[in-house]
């Protein structure tokens, strides 16, 4: 599943399913970390409990917004987890 899914939908379709979520690494690299966070509360909310899978990430992508992004989504997974 992509991140623009209807994740509720896939969600009700599947409901005892372990499921995931692709989030891009265009998007890691692209979006703000405000925007980042609106798309990660929004899986939460909508598709959690899940995987979260950002693969083949592009070497220019700075370690420090993989790490904000890793350290969000821990927060996240605490708060709706």
């Amino acid at each position: 599943m992509g991140v623009e899914s209807d994740l509720g939908r896939a969600k009700k379709a599947f409901p005892y399913a372990r499921r995931a979520v692709m989030y891009t690494p265009m998007d890691l690299a692209d979006r703000t970390m405000d925007q980042i966070r609106t798309d990660l509360e929004r899986v939460a909310l909508q598709y959690g409990p899940c995987d979260l899978v950002v693969a083949d990430i592009e070497s220019d992508t700075p370690d420090e917004r993989v790490l904000a992004f890793w350290k969000l989504c821990n927060q996240l997974s605490r708060r709706y987890g």
